[in-house]
């Protein structure tokens, strides 16, 4: 799932408009935000997208849409590192003050 693609690519003025009308969401914040993942959004938003999207496309999926957002690319490899939590950090942190 691609919601660029989707967003612009597939769909004309018309069907755009009633995509943001399901949204509650503005063209212009589709364009500048959402198509390119500068902002992820809350999940009342997503919620919202994954319904327009599916009226446009009902093969989109919650995790396809969750993937297309906070994977690079859009599809995390299987491989992917993934970062300490603050639990972690903050007990490394500490482990470093008792050292000394």
């Amino acid at each position: 799932m691609d919601l660029k693609r989707l967003y612009l690519d597939q769909l004309d003025d018309a069907q755009r408009a009633r995509f943001c009308s399901l949204a509650q969401t503005s063209d212009a914040y589709m364009r500048v935000h959402l198509v390119h993942r500068r902002r992820i959004p809350r999940p009342p938003l997503m919620n919202r997208l994954l319904t327009a999207c599916q009226h446009f496309d009902p093969a989109v999926t919650r995790d396809q849409l969750l993937s297309w957002f906070y994977a690079p690319g859009g599809a995390a490899p299987a491989n992917a590192p993934t970062s300490p939590g603050r639990a972690a950090v903050a007990g490394e942190a500490q482990e470093g003050k008792t050292r000394n």
